[in-house]
């Protein structure tokens, strides 16, 4: 089975690009940044169009790009090995208040530890790490700005409470699925595999 070259995937990837680039020129929308985020067709929401499908191939392209270029064991236990897990930092952001305090034209370090009753070495090491990740972002030296993923987490209740969930109820859940197995079918009076079955769907 032949895959893609290197090359073959950079003109793939450069192809798509181009047509993303000219459709949303079409459409009179500004390209995405980080400040602003997506232009509405390209929502996962949004209607299909040439440019939504554009996207949607660039990030599979780029995604699988990523893993050609990684370790295998980063690709194993990427979460225990790798920086490339925002959760670590969001979750404290939003437990301990930060996300929410944030002031909408942006803040130092300092006066945002005052307002949280937080340290600021703590402040400090948690809003780099976000940063990495484009949620917030550091202008000058201890001063940070909002992203469009940091403005979300400040207005979006819901989103705050739907990270928190992820982070304390859904993920640690993943970890309990063999156990709870047998359980399931003890319930159900069954020999049957049928929570497993559900889970390989």
């Amino acid at each position: 089975m032949s895959f893609p070259s290197l090359k073959q995937r950079a003109a793939d990837i450069s192809e798509n690009i181009s047509i993303l680039s000219d459709e949303l020129a079409l459409l009179g929308l500004p390209q995405p940044s980080f400040e602003h985020g997506l232009p509405d067709p390209l929502h996962g929401d949004a209607p299909d169009s040439s440019a939504r499908s554009a996207r949607e191939k660039l990030l599979q392209d780029l995604d699988e790009l990523r893993a050609l270029l990684t370790e295998p064991t980063l690709l194993l236990t990427p979460e225990l090995v790798s920086n490339r897990n925002p959760l670590i930092s969001v979750h404290s952001i939003i437990r301990l208040g930060i996300a929410e305090a944030f002031p909408a034209q942006g803040t130092t370090v300092h006066d945002l530890a005052q307002k949280t009753s937080l340290r600021e070495s703590l402040v400090r090491r948690l809003l780099a790490h976000c940063a990495t990740h484009h949620v917030y972002k550091q202008t000058t030296n201890d001063f940070y700005v909002h992203t469009a993923a940091s403005r979300i987490l400040a207005e979006n209740g819901g989103m705050r409470q739907w990270v928190l969930i992820g982070a304390e109820e859904l993920i640690p859940a993943t970890l309990k699925v063999r156990n709870a197995h047998p359980w399931f079918n003890m319930a159900l009076r069954t020999n049957t595999d049928r929570y497993l079955s559900f889970l390989t769907l």
